[in-house]
């Protein structure tokens, strides 16, 4: 294919020696500057038209692919020079052309996604060229991540499994483009660092990259189980063991999902393990915590509580709302639970806990939010009837 015109000036300064670049006046480096920025305005309607050029769909997906293969191998030629190039105007000058490349890149894969085949294999040439780079750049990762404090076993699993990932050995299928820009998205992520305000979360902000993105080795699934137990069984008290069950299993599904496929398609992604793992997990504790109230269950003396058929979740969730909403008054929601509790017994618990009502009031279940729901509808349907 002949794609000199729409790639004419990128290419041609990809290929130059590093050498003849550094020769570059001044004058030469504002010229090079002003065609590049000339041919990434310019480049979307020159594909166009070389597109219109073809006589078959076939052709005309086999020339896109061409071209996207093209920017890729131009993209990490200017980039090997840009890291050799040691004059800062050098640096600016290939800082350019990387950036009109990206520019190009991001528009071909976003414009032609449908026609891009995305799962075809990566050319061995340039895979080969690549992986020098690619592996330099896990290393400066390595470093990165062990600055920040991330965990060394978390760090040296997961760089060793990137390692084996891009060396791809013998007899294994070689990446494909679809793959390479999954790698790239995720290092680019990880490269950033964590911000610079992280909120307060179960998970670290790298296993929550690691889970965005879709990493799964076997290694990380296996290390992300562990941390997950450890950290669920660091606690004793078994209302707090499902305390932080169902806050992992929240922050869980909060998480965004950056990317369609897992970085290894057909194995299990760590976010549908630990979906399914905590899901059981949560199940256990509710039923032996159902099991336990059963067994401490004693009527309360009539003198000192007042019985009520609700749950000390849907109890504690109705107090905070209506103190929330300035219902009831008090000097803080601790305080009022704290006035309350010793004067209320449920089924289950003759002696109500101003602990038990602060803790289940904030973390509820569905089914306690629904049947609160239907106990106020109730309710109000009994309140409309007297009139």
């Amino acid at each position: 294919m002949d794609h000199s015109y729409a790639l004419r000036a990128t290419e041609a300064f990809a290929v130059l020696p590093l050498q003849r670049v550094a020769q570059f006046t001044s004058q030469q480096r504002q010229q090079t500057l002003a065609l590049l920025q000339e041919e990434k305005e310019r480049f979307p309607a020159a594909l166009q038209a070389d597109l219109l050029q073809v006589e078959s769909r076939d052709q005309c997906h086999q020339r896109l692919q061409t071209y996207h293969a093209t920017l890729i191998a131009l993209h990490d030629t200017t980039l090997a020079k840009s890291q050799e190039a040691t004059p800062l105007e050098l640096q600016q000058l290939y800082a350019q052309s990387l950036s009109s490349l990206d520019a190009l890149l991001h528009f071909v894969q976003s414009r032609y996604a449908a026609q891009l085949s995305l799962q075809t294999p990566i050319p061995q040439l340039y895979q080969e060229r690549a992986r020098p780079q690619q592996q330099v750049r896990l290393q400066q990762l390595e470093g990165q991540l062990l600055a920040q404090a991330c965990d060394p076993a978390l760090v040296a699993g997961f760089i060793k499994a990137l390692h084996a990932y891009v060396m791809r050995e013998s007899g294994q299928q070689p990446l494909t483009f679809q793959q390479v820009l999954h790698l790239q998205r995720l290092l680019t992520a990880l490269e950033q660092g964590p911000p610079a305000q992280a909120a307060e979360r179960g998970f670290s902000w790298l296993d929550a990259h690691l889970m965005a993105f879709q990493v799964n080795p076997p290694f990380y699934l296996s290390y992300v189980q562990g941390w997950v137990q450890a950290y669920v069984s660091d606690s004793e008290d078994e209302q707090e063991q499902l305390i932080r069950t169902w806050k992992l299993a929240k922050e869980l599904k909060q998480l965004p999902q950056q990317v369609p496929e897992a970085l290894y398609p057909g194995l299990e992604t760590p976010r549908e393990f630990l979906s399914r793992w905590l899901a059981e997990e949560i199940d256990y504790l509710e039923k032996k915590r159902a099991l336990q109230q059963a067994d401490d269950w004693s009527e309360p003396a009539a003198d000192q509580s007042v019985q009520t058929t609700l749950t000390v979740t849907q109890l504690g969730l109705l107090l905070k709302v209506a103190f929330e909403r300035k219902y009831l008054k008090a000097t803080s929601l601790s305080g009022l639970f704290k006035r309350l509790a010793p004067y209320v017994a449920t089924p289950q618990k003759a002696q109500v806990s101003a602990q038990s009502l602060r803790s289940n009031a904030y973390v509820v279940e569905e089914y306690d939010r629904k049947r609160l729901l239907e106990i106020l509808n109730d309710l109000m349907k009994t309140i409309e009837s007297y009139w």
